[in-house]
């Protein structure tokens, strides 16, 4: 899905959501420059179902309850690649 917002949030603390990256039109994302530590990936985050983004808040791998939510570990100099986020009908 193209622009889609994408946030990353850290584990302990979600007051501070903002859109990270915008997913392109093969619906990749690149969000740079993140201090090491754990983090949730956030689709959504604003909980506004549009036609961009038809689909409730999300969290990584696609589960709408933050307690599902898979933890990422971000270590510094290192590079996270080919996270797949499907995203059901």
């Amino acid at each position: 899905m193209e622009s889609v917002c994408v946030s990353l949030v850290p584990v302990d603390d979600e007051k501070f959501l903002a859109c990270n990256d915008l997913t392109d039109e093969r619906g990749r994302f690149q969000i740079d420059s993140v201090e090491a530590g754990k983090y949730v990936i956030v689709l959504n985050y604003e909980n506004k179902i549009t036609a961009v983004m038809p689909f409730p808040k999300l969290y990584y791998p696609a589960v709408t309850q933050r307690e599902k939510a898979q933890a990422i570990r971000v270590k510094h100099g290192v590079s996270i690649n080919n996270l797949n986020i499907v995203i059901g009908k």
